[in-house]
């Protein structure tokens, strides 16, 4: 259970577009365990929040630069994932 820091550049209800400068050990159709900290106004409850985990398959993978970008569509996800996913997209299109 190897653990690589990331950050989202796209999110969505069906997944998201994780962006980290360490390559996976990881193909197109495995599967990976995210821990997603969602969104907060305030920075500090941002940082203190327990992540969600989530279930995701690897759907695309690519180099951008030093980035390597994975296109992760969720899968099997809890009444309670689908919540605070939805609320995070409402969040991110309330901001940009």
């Amino acid at each position: 259970s190897e653990r690589t820091p990331a950050v989202t550049r796209d999110f969505s209800k069906g997944g998201l577009l994780l962006c980290t400068t360490e390559k996976l050990d990881s193909r197109i159709d495995d599967f990976l365990l995210l821990e997603i900290k969602l969104p907060k106004q305030d920075m500090k409850d941002y940082i203190q929040q327990h992540p969600i985990t989530v279930s995701g398959k690897i759907a695309r993978i690519e180099s951008q630069g030093a980035d390597n970008l994975y296109g992760i569509e969720f899968v099997n996800l809890q009444n309670d994932a689908i919540q605070s996913i939805n609320t995070a997209v409402d969040f991110y299109n309330k901001t940009h």
